[in-house]
């Protein structure tokens, strides 16, 4: 669960949050503030493609945490419909994720990035 501008409590799959903002979490017993996030990931583990309203619900989270921070990953295909919803976001999605593929080596860039850009701003 992360705590957000809107106050309401959101929950990702995998969420990199930064050292100060864990430790004022744990010895508070309070959810993470979203401004300590590093990066985060919502995960759908479905055969075929999330439905819209996954998608839908994905921006939605993704607007609340910082959409360059959010990533919806999940092993099938992606339909174009979620393909379009998805595409013109800095939110990413990573369709047909397993070891080794394209979408693995993607997603892992991804998250290096996102903590060299965490790191060069301490």
């Amino acid at each position: 669960m992360m705590a957000t501008t809107s106050k309401v409590a959101h929950e990702c799959d995998v969420a990199i949050v930064d050292h100060q903002e864990a430790e004022r979490s744990r010895q508070a017993g309070v959810h993470p503030r979203s401004r300590g996030l590093v990066a985060a990931i919502e995960a759908k583990d479905y055969e075929g493609s999330p439905s819209l309203g996954v998608g839908r619900g994905f921006l939605g989270l993704a607007n609340e945490l910082g959409e360059k921070k959010c990533s919806l990953v999940f092993p099938g295909r992606s339909s174009t419909n979620l393909g379009a919803l998805i595409a013109k976001r800095a939110s990413e999605a990573y369709a047909e994720l397993w070891p080794g593929t394209e979408a693995a080596e993607r997603l892992r860039s991804r998250l290096d990035q996102a903590i060299r850009n965490w790191k060069a701003s301490l």
